[in-house]
């Protein structure tokens, strides 16, 4: 069965990919994400995951099932300069395919490594999120222990 310390997993996943990791609702994240300096082109992971246990007639865990927020952002690369005149169009074109495309790979490999079948997973594209001003693929995900 898999860990219950999926925010552990995630934390060490992302750290060997060389990605920041920032844990916690989006109040706190926000928090946490404007203690780092952040340089361009740096990724960082955010995840906010709630654990739902199953249990088998005896007692003992039979499975754990992470469902909550996960978002995968970018510090804007110097080449790309993120201004009001960018549009979205652009920011998709220059960051977010790529992001969206990252986050999804990520995710497939995460779940293979640490034994999870990914149930559920919806996301979206979030523009200059949290104070630092990154832009982000942000969604919800549910992972089961397999």
């Amino acid at each position: 069965m898999a860990s219950i310390d999926i925010i552990g997993e995630l934390r060490s996943f992302a750290q060997a990919k060389g990605w920041h990791f920032v844990y916690g609702n989006d109040q706190y994240a926000n928090y946490e994400a404007g203690r780092f300096k952040y340089e361009p082109g740096d990724l960082v992971l955010i995840a906010d995951l709630n654990l739902s246990p199953t249990y088998g007639s005896g007692g003992g865990i039979d499975g754990l099932t992470f469902t909550g927020g996960i978002m995968l952002g970018q510090k804007r690369e110097d080449t790309t300069v993120a201004t009001l005149d960018e549009t979205a169009t652009q920011k998709y074109d220059a960051r977010l395919k790529t992001l969206l495309e990252t986050l999804t790979a990520a995710l497939g490999e995460f779940s293979c490594k640490y034994q999870y079948d990914i149930t559920q997973s919806n996301f979206r594209v979030d523009i200059n999120r949290f104070d630092i001003n990154i832009d982000v693929v942000a969604g919800t995900i549910t992972l089961t222990s397999v």
